[in-house]
């Protein structure tokens, strides 16, 4: 979703939405350094609604993205539209239910500490690590429709065909879509 976007609506589009999960991912590395045994409980008390959440939140954001019509030009998204970005990715990662239950199993790994500090020093390094990947991401999915911009120069077409773009659109819908009744049936 963050490279379609990067594509769609530009690179600090992607990025923020690269944030928005890199935020996620913190948060789970933070309940990691405190302690699986704390939290599991919680986790495995809502899994259903989480699930449920996920399940729909997907099929809703993959009819969005399959519907959606090409356009020629990258939409400028800018303010609120960008909050909204961030917080549709951060809301989709907390709820997905595979982050939770890879949580699960990693944080049994890890020996949790009593020592705040460590926890968010673990936390910023994961977090770290994640916006280090959704820059090097947004900006080569950027570089590469700015490279595919330069050859299509001087002609009036657009840089990605209509009809490849609308392809695109659906096949990732269908996909977020299957994925989504996937996470509804458990």
């Amino acid at each position: 979703m963050c490279i379609r976007r990067t594509f769609a609506e530009g690179w600090w589009c992607g990025v923020v939405s690269g944030l928005g999960v890199a935020t996620a991912d913190g948060f789970y590395s933070l309940i990691a350094g405190m302690g699986a045994a704390s939290i599991a409980p919680f986790l495995k008390q809502y899994q259903n609604g989480l699930r449920i959440l996920a399940g729909i939140l997907l099929c809703v954001i993959a009819c969005k993205i399959a519907l959606t019509l090409p356009t020629s030009q990258p939409t400028s998204v800018q303010g609120k539209q960008l909050l909204n970005r961030y917080g549709s990715m951060l809301a989709l990662t907390l709820a997905d239910p595979v982050p939770i239950f890879l949580a699960i199993v990693i944080l049994s790994g890890i020996k949790s500490t009593h020592h705040l500090l460590h926890a968010v020093m673990l936390s910023l390094g994961v977090f770290s690590g994640s916006v280090v990947w959704w820059l090097l991401l947004s900006s080569t999915c950027t570089l590469l429709h700015i490279w595919l911009k330069r050859v299509r120069c001087g002609t009036s077409q657009p840089i990605i065909h209509p009809t490849v773009v609308k392809w695109l659109n659906r096949s990732t819908g269908a996909a977020l879509f299957g994925y989504g009744i996937f996470v509804l049936g458990g």
